[in-house]
């Protein structure tokens, strides 16, 4: 959104882009029927009388906070209590399975909370003009004009420390194979927790223990797995080792499908979670006088092809002929394993720092709690960086040196 955590990372770094606001929240698709979501509690239009009684009973429950006598309580379990409308329950678990690729029932109660809440404070989202390509050659454009330089064809092999204090990084070229070391006291990372720790095979050769690493008024428990002799003992958790699977269908089209930029969340569909336009907001992120059309959804089996048919038949369904005769598919993104569509689900991120002295992660698997998608993402970069600037390099400001 406007006043959400990317927009004030942004802004924050004075990158010479513009957010703009989706104009609501969108629509939801139920029976057939679209029905418009401009302001936060339009959602409310389709339900029956029952079930709007039953909403205005929730959503202050929601909205206060308030904590469940179980810490484990999951938010569909939790919902389960509060009400039986499977209309009400499909509406919660398509907008977690659209921002988190995880449904209600694995989305934890508090994380799941927390969401809510941002959403009711950030209201509607928005989207960059130009797309996210034209945001990221803006960055590297800053990069250069400050002095930074862009490794292509390369790959980090080993992250190096000492005193668990980092001293830089082990790189190979691709293309050559010729490795040298890139001496720094600050390594960001954004490959994933797991991916990272597989770099530090040397600090990790310890005995097992059982640490509490503190992060504000949350803990979490971490324990070093013992490791055959001479073999690195590499810390795991269930914090880095849970990515979330999805599948994703754009479209380009002739006509316009959605009246809207935002997400229509589908209530009633075999798969598809929810559909979006982006380009009925910015005409440039398709060909002129085309739609860009894109379709999400949960993998819910290990066959992608039956997957993607079955989304296509979402697709006929609620579009109807429309979809025949003015949309074609470009091209369908499965993400799952090595390439996740988070490499930790929502709630279960990493921390940004670590045990080694400014060693720090970034990314879908280190998310801010209660924030989705880039949104955890900037948030948990906007922490990190007021971490840098506080205590890890004195007089030293990396938005400074960004605006500079």
């Amino acid at each position: 959104g406007e006043k959400g955590p990317f927009a004030e990372l942004v802004e924050s770094l004075e990158v010479p882009v513009k957010i703009i606001s989706a104009g609501g929240m969108g629509s939801l698709y139920v029976s057939g029927r679209q029905y418009r979501w401009r302001e936060i509690m339009d959602f409310m239009v389709p339900f029956s009388m029952q079930d709007r009684f039953e909403l205005l009973k929730i959503i202050p429950k929601i909205l206060g906070s308030g904590k469940p006598d179980s810490p484990d309580l999951s938010f569909g379990r939790w919902l389960g209590t509060q009400t039986s409308s499977e209309m009400i329950r499909a509406f919660f678990d398509r907008m977690f399975t659209f921002g988190c690729s995880i449904g209600i029932e694995e989305i934890d109660y508090i994380e799941a909370l927390k969401i809510i809440n941002n959403i009711y404070r950030v209201k509607a989202p928005a989207l960059i003009e130009g797309g996210c390509g034209y945001l990221v050659e803006k960055l590297l454009e800053m990069l250069r004009l400050s002095g930074g330089t862009i490794l292509m064809e390369t790959e980090a092999v080993e992250v190096l420390a000492q005193r668990e204090q980092v001293i830089g990084v082990n790189v190979k070229n691709r293309r050559s194979g010729n490795e040298k070391i890139l001496a720094s006291k600050l390594v960001i990372s954004d490959i994933g927790p797991g991916n990272t720790f597989n770099l530090l095979p040397d600090l990790w050769r310890a005995d097992p223990v059982v640490e509490k690493r503190h992060l504000g008024a949350e803990e979490i428990k971490s324990e070093a797995i013992p490791a055959a002799a001479g073999e690195p003992c590499i810390k795991k958790d269930h914090y880095w080792e849970s990515g979330t699977s999805g599948l994703c269908i754009n479209m380009i089209c002739d006509a316009p499908m959605l009246s809207h930029a935002p997400i229509m969340y589908c209530l009633d569909t075999k798969r598809v979670a929810g559909i979006t336009q982006p380009s009925g907001l910015d005409p440039g992120l398709a060909p002129q006088g085309k739609y860009l059309l894109t379709a999400y959804q949960r993998l819910e089996s290990e066959d992608p092809d039956r997957e993607v048919a079955l989304g296509l038949n979402d697709l006929r369904t609620v579009f109807g002929e429309k979809f025949n005769n003015y949309c074609r598919v470009i091209n369908t993104g499965v993400f799952k394993n090595a390439w996740p569509v988070n490499r930790s689900a929502q709630g279960r991120d990493y921390p940004a720092t670590l045990q080694i002295e400014g060693l720090y992660l970034v990314g879908d698997g280190c998310k801010a709690p209660g924030f989705v998608m880039v949104e955890g993402i900037a948030a948990r970069v906007k922490e990190m960086l007021m971490q840098i600037d506080a205590t890890l390099i004195k007089g030293f400001s990396f938005r400074e040196s960004l605006k500079e």
